[in-house]
This record gives structure tokens, C-alpha cells and sequence, in this order.
């Protein structure tokens, strides 16, 4: 696909499956939704199918995320329930939160059963307990022969060379990974070269407060920003719309300079 109507992408898009892989959050202890619960929620509005697969700790505050991702529409089939955890808040998040192989194998076995019916695959929070590097590779491997896009949010450590479609950080976090800080178009290309060079993903996107930089390994680093009056360009928002631009079939650099358009469509 070249070219981008709003209305066409939302036609099509609601024919789209998108998986989603991650630790399953809240935001607060009120279960404000975070994490793979956001980006589920927010693909539910384009009506586009969504699974999620991921753990949750038998509490109340797991109960509320699962009552509203059910309430959404999302199909929670794939929700481990582990009574050997708390359900987490986006503060408690750590690297090696896998401490049961059990639970990990479970979740690694519904991935990879779920991925034929996906157009696109989510790793949420990378490394922040919803899928292990091990169990990522393994997907990336069944979803490239299927020429199914695989978007990861990574939030807390890089991950290593999964050949991923789309890797994306928030500006904190890429700056905090690579102990580099953004200031001029200089330390810009040598966030992006730290970035590459340990992932080997082919195209990476920075989420800032009003847009994004965007790299993709066959062209020169390229600044895209958002236009000022463009409200919210959080980091779930990012990864569902270049989720759903590849899963359309746009090329990661076609789906970064669309994503503008579709934000201003949807304001």
C-alpha cells in the first residue's frame, strides 16, 4: 500500500487480528489500564479483533484488569493466572520477573498457537515479565516465514537481535539504555547506531511528547515530528498505530510518515 485514506484504513483495518504479548498492568492500584491493557483497549476502538496473552496474579486487582479487557470486547481466553504473583502496577515493573519456567513455557505455547490468526503481533513492555528473551525469539522465528509485523514496546533492557519488524522507546528509556542524551542531530544518530547495532531490528522508533524519530537501516537517520497542535502521542498510541499501519502492509518507513496523518484523522 502507497498511499493513505483515513476511511479506507478504517474499513480495512477492522477485518485485521492484532496479538498482543505482554505483562499484563495496571497503571495504579485502581486498575487504570497500562501496558499491553492500553494498546489492547485502544485497538478495540478500530474494531479490529484483538487476543492478548500474558499473566495475571489471582487478586483484585487482576480481577478488575481482566473484568475490563472482557468489557472491551478482548478475548482473554490466553490470560494465565498465576496465584504465585501479585498483579503489578507500572512501578513495580523489573527485568527478571520470570521466576517460574512453568508459567513461562505455558505462555511461549499460547503464543506460538495464537500467531496463524494474527495480522500483527505486540510485545508489550519487553523484559518487564511478559515474555522472555528466549520466548521472544521463538515468535519472531514463526512470524517472519508467515510475513506476520512483530512491533516491541521495549521499556526496560534492549533486547538481543530478534529481527523484530519495529522496535519502540519512549525518549526516557532510550536515552536511559544507551546512556546517551538526545541534544542535537549528533547524539541523535548515535542513539539510533548504539540502538541498531545491538538489536539488528530494521527500524526503530524514539516516542517523544510531540512526535517521534524514526530509523530504519537502508536510509540516513530522519527526523518526523508531529505537528505541535497534535495532542497525545503516548507511547501505547505509537505502538498501535504502527502496529495496525504494518499490518496493512505499510512498510515501517511508509507507517511512520502515515502515522501523522492517521493522528490528525482521529483527533
Amino acid at each position: 500500500m502507497t498511499t493513505f485514506n483515513c476511511d479506507n484504513f478504517n474499513k480495512q483495518i477492522a477485518k485485521k487480528t492484532a496479538l498482543i504479548i505482554g505483562d499484563i498492568v495496571a497503571a495504579d492500584k485502581k486498575a487504570a489500564p497500562a501496558g499491553a491493557v492500553l494498546c489492547a483497549k485502544k485497538i478495540t476502538n478500530f474494531k479490529s479483533k484483538v487476543l492478548i496473552i500474558g499473566t495475571l496474579g489471582n487478586d483484585k486487582l487482576g480481577d478488575k484488569l481482566l473484568k475490563e479487557l472482557q468489557k472491551t470486547k478482548v478475548d482473554t481466553d490466553n490470560i494465565v493466572i498465576n496465584p504465585a504473583i501479585q498483579t503489578r502496577t507500572t512501578d513495580n515493573l523489573s527485568s527478571d520477573s520470570f521466576e517460574n519456567p512453568v508459567i513461562e513455557e505455558q505462555l511461549k505455547y499460547l503464543s506460538l498457537k495464537m500467531i496463524p490468526q494474527a495480522s500483527t503481533v505486540i510485545i508489550s513492555d519487553y523484559a518487564a515479565g511478559g515474555i522472555s528473551q528466549n520466548s521472544l525469539n521463538k515468535v519472531v522465528e514463526v512470524c517472519l516465514p508467515l510475513s506476520i509485523p512483530v512491533v516491541i514496546d521495549c521499556s526496560i533492557r534492549l533486547l538481543e537481535s530478534p529481527q523484530a519488524s519495529c522496535l519502540i522507546l519512549t525518549q526516557e528509556n532510550a536515552e536511559k539504555l544507551t546512556g546517551i542524551k538526545i541534544i542535537n542531530q549528533l547524539s541523535l544518530e548515535k542513539i539510533f547506531g548504539t540502538i541498531f547495532k545491538q538489536t539488528k531490528c530494521p527500524a526503530i522508533i524514539i516516542n517523544r511528547p510531540k512526535g517521534i524519530y524514526f530509523f530504519s537501516e537502508d536510509e540516513d537517520v530522519a527526523t518526523l515530528a508531529y505537528q505541535e497542535e497534535v495532542p497525545d502521542a503516548r507511547q501505547e498510541k505509537t505502538v498501535v498505530l504502527m502496529s495496525l499501519l504494518l499490518a496493512l502492509g505499510h512498510s515501517p518507513k511508509q507507517a511512520s510518515a502515515n502515522m501523522m496523518k492517521l493522528i490528525t484523522c482521529l483527533a
